[in-house]
């Protein structure tokens, strides 16, 4: 059985999406997005599956989507390690969105906003005769 290096999931973002800016000894700003989907077709008894976002993408998450949203996106699995204060040593998976689609359906936060764009748009013309 080869490795799994990547995948897609599509389903509905189930939980809120957050984003946080961890500090960090870089000068660059550095954003953690954060949000649970249920996967489209699963059962009730499977849990929704947490994924992680960096930067552009996880702003572009927030942009676009709500809780409620069907998305599609590609993602890599990341295995995190690090150490507690006490000196315990820790791992765990994570699931970090690498892509997503241009072919899916736009989130509602992206409806919204061409709506608006188009009703403005009708505005200045109707104003203009």
């Amino acid at each position: 059985m080869l490795p799994c290096n990547f995948g897609q999931v599509t389903g509905t973002i189930v939980s809120e999406i957050t984003q946080r800016r961890p500090n960090t000894k870089s000068d660059k700003p550095f954003t953690i997005t954060e949000f649970k989907i249920k996967v489209q077709g699963a059962s009730d008894e499977n849990p929704a599956i947490p994924f992680q976002a960096f930067n552009g993408i996880g702003d572009s998450i927030v942009e676009k989507y709500n809780q409620g949203d069907l998305v599609s996106l590609f993602y890599e699995p990341r295995n995190e390690v690090w150490e507690t204060p006490e000196g315990e040593k820790r791992s765990a998976l994570r699931l970090q969105v690498t892509q997503i689609p241009t072919t899916i359906r736009r989130g509602k936060k992206s409806l919204e906003r061409l709506e608006q764009a188009r009703l403005a748009s009708s505005e200045q013309q109707t104003l203009a005769v």
